[in-house]
């Protein structure tokens, strides 16, 4: 996990700090920091690397890309984005990294919700533009899936589209944007990955609770999974905790929920044989949301 902010009762600080975590020792460990504070970044696997991606600071929205090697243990710069932007999503399908959407904010100006996608490439060690999007989103879902993208609910930027729970696929072989049954619940800043054969959603926030944008009171706890072969979703057991701005991942067929907003630093993991959620230690190094997570 990396970046992110840090909060306790008295102090609320963006970091750029990054911790690992060993499930042989169940240890949280730190390890070498990002070149600056962020959050709302991507952390994903990508060529045997840890990828850190854009995300925002007090300066705006970043091209930052760094990546950090696990024989050395060093972070190196990449060749930046094209387009600077935060609360995108991030996925790799074959073989190929993608980022799509997410918000290109800087300081005294509107903060555009962007409906582009770009890929890294591996031959020039640049970014390319790719697709537009069918819809902008921010705050949403990026999947890779059984062979396709999948771009899950979002943001649309006001409160009078608010919350959205569609969802699209995108085939990479035809170039084209499939819409895909919905979410039974509208939902952003919510934790998604793919596990066990199916996409899991848990969490994020509902509009229908609260006229105001990310307050506590609007919190979700509710989980859901999408089968793709049958094109349908499915009601699962809850988290214990409500969280947005978290991180879903999983490791050894168990699926854990990190953080969040109001959460302590709390940990959970689920149990898909028994459908249930439960509390599990080490809780995170600190009090975190806003971080980036992925498995290594």
């Amino acid at each position: 996990m990396c970046g992110g902010y840090y909060k306790d009762s008295s102090i609320e600080k963006l970091t750029r700090a990054c911790n690992s975590y060993d499930q042989e020792t169940r240890v949280w460990q730190p390890i070498k920091s990002l070149s600056n504070e962020r959050s709302s970044l991507a952390l994903i696997e990508y060529d045997n690397r840890l990828w850190a991606i854009g995300g925002k600071n007090l300066s705006g929205s970043l091209d930052t890309v760094e990546t950090y090697n696990i024989v050395t243990r060093l972070w190196s710069k990449q060749s930046p984005l094209n387009i600077a932007r935060y609360s995108f999503g991030t996925a790799v399908i074959d073989n190929i990294l993608y980022v799509c959407d997410g918000n290109n904010y800087q300081p005294n100006q509107n903060d555009p919700i962007l409906s582009s996608c770009e890929y890294y490439s591996m031959e020039t060690g640049e970014w390319h533009l790719g697709w537009t999007m069918t819809m902008a989103r921010t705050d949403f879902a990026l999947v890779a899936h059984n062979d396709y993208l999948y771009a899950i609910g979002c943001y649309f930027g006001n409160f009078d589209k608010g919350y959205i729970q569609s969802m699209e696929r995108y085939n990479t072989r035809t170039k084209q944007w499939q819409p895909m049954a919905n979410m039974p619940t509208k939902r952003n800043a919510f934790g998604a990955w793919s596990f066990m054969d199916k996409i899991y959603v848990c969490g994020g926030y509902d509009e229908n609770n609260s006229n105001s944008y990310r307050a506590s009171s609007s919190a979700m706890s509710s989980c859901e999974t999408y089968d793709s072969r049958a094109n349908n979703w499915t009601t699962i057991a809850s988290m214990n905790t409500k969280r947005y701005d978290f991180q879903l991942v999983a490791i050894d067929n168990v699926l854990y929920a990190l953080g969040g907003q109001s959460t302590n630093g709390t940990v959970e993991q689920y149990d898909y044989t028994t459908n249930l959620w439960s509390y599990t230690t080490p809780t995170l190094p600190f009090n975190s949301y806003g971080f980036g997570a992925t498995t290594f």
